[in-house]
């Protein structure tokens, strides 16, 4: 796990220009707002980085990466746990009118997750090349 975490900690500053937050450069509010947010219950020693997608910067919506896992949390949405040992493959999801990609879609296997609406503050290709790159197969 520790080469995972490495490997996050080395791309995640990929996803956003602003909005990217790795260890140990967490402000605490974002990191205790994200982690209770998202309902995480393993040890804030484990959180790698995350990304902020709230429109005042509060850090309560958004991505949160651990060597083991990511939860998304959108906005008005309930978190969703993907496993990085599930993720069977990665696809966009696109814009029926406009063909621009809008979200990812990871096929996990027995079910497919839907990550939507972080367009504004995360580069969409960097997210799927990270996921891809390290955890696809």
């Amino acid at each position: 796990m520790s080469n995972i975490n490495v490997f996050l900690r080395d791309n995640l500053s990929k996803l956003s220009e602003k909005r990217v937050y790795i260890t140990p450069n967490i402000p605490d509010k974002h990191l205790n707002n994200l982690v209770k947010s998202t309902k995480y219950s393993g040890s804030i020693d484990s959180v790698v980085g995350l990304l902020d997608i709230t429109v005042f910067g509060n850090g309560s919506d958004g991505l949160l990466f651990t060597g083991e896992q990511l939860i998304y949390k959108g906005t008005f949405q309930s978190p969703i746990v993907i496993k990085y040992e599930d993720i069977q493959s990665i696809d966009y999801i696109l814009h029926s009118k406009k063909n621009e990609n809008i979200g990812i879609n990871f096929n996990l296997g027995d079910r497919s997750v839907e990550i939507k609406d972080i367009e504004l503050h995360c580069h969409i290709d960097s997210l799927k090349n990270l996921i891809d790159e390290k955890f696809g197969n």
